[in-house]
């Protein structure tokens, strides 16, 4: 964030728009008017050795990028519409892919996981089927 520039002290803030309020478009990006927005998001690390939360300032946006992406991708998509899976779930989920952990050798809780926000294509490729990844 560029905090160089700063609201004038008599700009006023309107109350702000909760954003899942929002109607959204076909691949479920917010549909935005004028105003201010309000939300509680998620975020994931995607350095697969990173066993815990670390500290600093580590939340930088970067476009996602590798052999992984397209699956990362599609995890991130579906995870808006599977509230009910925590975000460590998640997180551990996209570790294990970026270590090129097998779908096999996942834990029943991750397999679980994988199998709600990933296809079966994707599954095949994490067992080493459809695509190999070097």
């Amino acid at each position: 964030a560029n905090n160089s520039i700063l609201l004038p002290h008599y700009f006023a803030l309107e109350p702000f728009i909760p954003l899942n309020s929002l109607p959204r478009g076909a691949q479920g990006s917010f549909l935005l008017s004028p105003g201010f927005y309000e939300a509680e998001l998620q975020s994931y690390c995607l350095h697969a050795d990173a066993h815990a939360p670390s500290r600093g300032q580590g939340c930088l946006w970067a476009p996602l990028k590798g052999p992984r992406e397209p699956m990362i991708r599609h995890i991130l998509q579906n995870s808006v519409q599977h509230t009910e899976i925590e975000q460590q779930q998640i997180q551990s989920m996209i570790w294990s892919i970026l270590a090129r952990v097998r779908f096999s050798d996942l834990s029943p809780e991750i397999q679980r996981v994988a199998s709600q926000l990933l296809t079966p294509e994707e599954v095949a490729e994490l067992n080493g089927g459809a695509q190999q990844h070097q």
